[in-house]
């Protein structure tokens, strides 16, 4: 399988006061097409940050991301972003317009009735098919992540980046979401690039495990998850892949 996107040596820092904290320093990274990769590390390792470089929201200062083996310039439907906030969708449009609004800024579909339609067909995916009338203040955060989910799958973006997008949740809702988009992937057979803190989620959910290294800004470690799907907390090869993800970080 060959490399679908590439991290070919960036770097980033931020200006801090009279200074320049470095978070990315020369890292480089190969993720495969239709792969589920997910990032953990510790608070302050450079995971959100590798995310938005990747999103084309930032730029690197040295170094360059390809995609399919062109160079990334800027954001782009094709790569978009489901983030933690419950904020993110617009709050004077139902859930339906909501997703609507995707297919009309990418221009998709002609018709506001076909945008309907494809829009109903991706909120029915999310379980969501009984809310197009509701407002997003109508929601639980759940449900508002479900609709954020919906509302950037519907313009089949061939990457799906998502910033520790279950982190704020309750853990039955989270484990019915990462559930929900395992699914999803499946179907959509999207890549993913997924940021999270939670070591459990990262080994029920990838199918591979990159480890930031807090001090280099660099990565530390690319673990393969091979473990059969689905996976159980409680078997042993769980734990075995859990624990030593644990003292990497």
């Amino acid at each position: 399988m060959s490399s679908y996107l590439e991290v070919k040596n960036i770097k980033k820092s931020y200006k801090v006061k009279d200074d320049h904290l470095k978070v990315i320093n020369g890292l480089e990274l190969k993720i495969n097409r239709n792969e589920f990769v997910t990032i953990i590390g510790a608070s302050g390792c450079g995971k959100s940050t590798l995310l938005k470089l990747i999103a084309g929201f930032i730029e690197p200062e040295e170094g360059q991301i390809d995609i399919n083996n062109n160079k990334i310039k800027g954001a782009s439907f094709e790569r978009i972003m489901v983030f933690q906030e419950f904020d993110q969708l617009f709050p004077w449009r139902t859930i339906l317009e909501n997703v609507c609004f995707a297919l009309k800024a990418k221009d998709l579909f002609g018709s506001k009735q076909k945008r309907k339609e494809v829009a109903k067909k991706y909120l029915k995916e999310v379980h969501l098919n009984n809310y197009l009338d509701y407002y997003p203040h109508q929601l639980s955060g759940g449900m508002k992540q479900r609709a954020a989910l919906a509302r950037s799958l519907v313009t089949k973006p061939s990457i799906l980046l998502m910033d520790e997008p279950f982190g704020s949740l309750d853990s039955q809702t989270r484990q019915e979401l990462q559930n929900l988009l395992l699914e999803i992937w499946y179907k959509e057979k999207n890549t993913v690039v997924f940021v999270t803190h939670d070591i459990k989620e990262a080994v029920i959910l990838s199918d591979k495990i990159i480890v930031m290294d807090d001090q280099k800004g660099q990565i530390k470690e690319i673990i393969p998850n091979n473990l059969t799907r689905p996976r159980r907390p409680y078997e042993n090869d769980f734990i075995e892949l859990f624990q030593k993800l644990n003292q990497l970080i």
